[in-house]
């Protein structure tokens, strides 16, 4: 096995580029198949976050435990907002729970979608080890190098696109993979080995074009690569929201808090007296929020990263789908009754 070290100094994130990209190097000369690639790396990394969710998991089923004590809290300082925040971080402090530790599996998500993305927009560089001067790039002096001068002087790539090889050296691939010009040049001039070369295409689908919405490129010369490419997105926003709802649907002690709605909605009184939920507002925002992002996400980039996000959703389904029925199902909810004061 070709394996070429990655030398590409990126601050903090180092640990990440370097594991992201030498796992999947190794997927891809064990399977052959970007789309594979994506597929099981993808589900090992959300693997290794499970702990995080399970935590998140116990700590809400820890929130549900302190709602009396909570609205025993609301009743005694009312609209004195100081000592009512004062007392609820108090309680929280007491009993371990954090607010915003519900939201964590999610900040960690957002934060290494950019190490994936970069494993994604670079393949050759970050997956395959081609050196950055085998890549090369083309200066402001108009002055073109290494696999970049091959493919723009054919008129393969955009001026941009040249200028930029070195972060995005997709044109690249796809300019090794539809060329025998470009191909007997660059291994000639000993740029790239056969090793390094890597295929993009998953079931017809080229996963390093960025999706469009524009019909002219959907309808258009070009209508049989773009046009199936829109699967990508579409997937992305639907497992995207149905994760969201999953989510909600599978909440610690959903039946209870129903319940309680329902009797608040007859007894005013009780309703008013009821301590604000932390995150029930964010869990909102979120449902709607992460679509929209998604959608985003995957007409601004390659189509491996919305087929990351889709493999992830699927992944998050069935996690909290699991967590429901032996966590929550099986335990029963601790209350902590309010102190006598």
């Amino acid at each position: 096995m070709d394996f070429q070290p990655i030398m590409i100094s990126m601050g903090l994130l180092d640990p990440l580029y370097w594991v992201f990209g030498h796992v999947m190097r190794f997927l891809y000369d064990v399977f052959n198949n970007f789309g594979i690639v994506i597929i099981i790396f993808t589900i090992l990394l959300r693997a290794v976050m499970i702990p995080l969710g399970v935590k998140q998991y116990k700590g809400t089923i820890k929130q549900q435990g302190m709602n009396k004590e909570l609205e025993d809290i609301k009743r005694r300082y009312g609209n004195n907002k100081e000592e009512l925040q004062k007392a609820q971080q108090e309680l929280y402090t007491k009993h371990g729970f954090s607010p915003l530790a519900g939201c964590l599996p999610s900040i960690v998500q957002l934060i290494i979608i950019w190490p994936v993305y970069r494993m994604i927009s670079a393949p050759l560089v970050r997956i395959m080890g081609v050196p950055l001067d085998a890549i090369g790039k083309l200066s402001n002096d108009g002055t073109a190098t290494g696999l970049t001068k091959i493919v723009y002087d054919l008129g393969l790539m955009t001026e941009q696109a040249a200028k930029n090889a070195e972060m995005m050296n997709i044109p690249i691939v796809n300019a090794l993979n539809n060329s025998v010009e470009v191909m007997s040049k660059a291994l000639n001039e000993g740029l790239i080995k056969v090793g390094q070369l890597i295929d993009l295409n998953f079931l017809g689908l080229n996963l390093g074009l960025n999706p469009t919405y524009k019909p002219a490129v959907l309808f258009g010369d070009e209508m049989g690569t773009y046009l199936p490419l829109l699967i990508i997105p579409i997937l992305s926003v639907v497992t995207t929201w149905f994760s969201m709802k999953v989510s909600q649907w599978t909440a610690p002690n959903r039946k209870q808090l129903k319940e309680e709605k329902e009797r608040s909605k007859k007894n005013p009184a009780k309703s008013a007296q009821e301590a604000p939920d932390p995150s029930a507002g964010m869990t909102k925002g979120m449902t709607w929020f992460m679509p929209l992002f998604t959608l985003w996400i995957t007409f601004t980039m390659p189509a491996a990263m919305g087929m990351y996000w889709v493999v992830g959703n699927l992944m998050s389904m069935a996690q909290q789908f699991i967590l429901y029925f032996l966590i929550s199902k099986r335990a029963e909810i601790k209350v902590i009754e309010p102190a006598n004061k």
